[in-house]
């Protein structure tokens, strides 16, 4: 998504000249609005870990169907970001602006549950490099992605 790379790059490169160091530093990361908006779409769309398991404490009644205490449940993260009734019919999109303050103070605390570069670089996917999901406890690629780094 070439728009939104260049439009976190320029948030960047803003935040950066109005630091005294000419360096982004810990305390300017809160600044970068739309780049942790972008992140965490990213993060929705593909999610590092898939799904995890948990082990209930309680009994868990879900649509009148009681889950017994100790039960192991199954929570799939990547249908839950890709749920229409929550994301909508364009879950698919690629949609930084899902994540905007606004809409954040909107949406249910756990629709969004992800898991439990530097600013002198560009960096560009390896095209000719084909890029395959692998299902495993930790969502990867079964040959990793390559990326050039170019100085700006």
């Amino acid at each position: 998504h070439p728009e939104h790379q260049m439009k976190c790059q320029e948030e960047i490169d803003r935040v950066v000249s109005e630091t005294e160091s000419g360096e982004l530093e810990w305390n300017d990361l809160g600044r970068l609005e739309y780049l942790t908006q972008c992140i965490k779409e990213g993060m929705r769309l593909h999610s590092p870990v898939p799904s995890i398991l948990r082990e209930n404490q309680a009994p868990l009644t879900i649509d009148n169907h009681v889950i017994p205490a100790g039960s192991c449940v199954a929570i799939s993260i990547y249908c839950l970001h890709h749920n229409p009734a929550v994301w909508g019919q364009n879950h698919m999109d690629f949609r930084p602006e899902r994540f905007t303050k606004e809409n954040i103070r909107k949406m249910d605390p756990f629709a969004y549950c992800p898991f439990s570069a530097g600013p002198r670089f560009n960096f560009s996917v390896d095209k000719s490099h084909q890029i395959e999901r692998m299902q495993a406890a930790v969502m990867k690629t079964k040959t990793g992605i390559k990326l050039f780094a170019s100085p700006r």
